[in-house]
């Protein structure tokens, strides 16, 4: 992974869930609740934010700041 490039994330609309998606990761993702990620569903009531988890591990790097 190149550390010079920040890693980005992208958020789209599905419906009524709001999807939260790595740009660019090492694996493809599916914009659904069951992608293979196994991401976190925060309740929002009319929908759901659907926060997906990066195959490279960039929430390690931006929450922990573990390289």
């Amino acid at each position: 992974m190149d550390h010079r490039t920040p890693l980005k994330w992208q958020t789209r609309r599905q419906r009524a869930d709001v999807h939260v998606t790595p740009i660019r990761d090492l694996r493809e993702h599916t914009e659904t609740r069951e992608c293979w990620c196994v991401p976190v569903l925060h309740d929002e009531g009319e929908g759901y934010v659907v926060v997906h988890n990066s195959a490279d591990g960039r929430e390690l790097i931006e929450r922990h700041g573990i390289n």
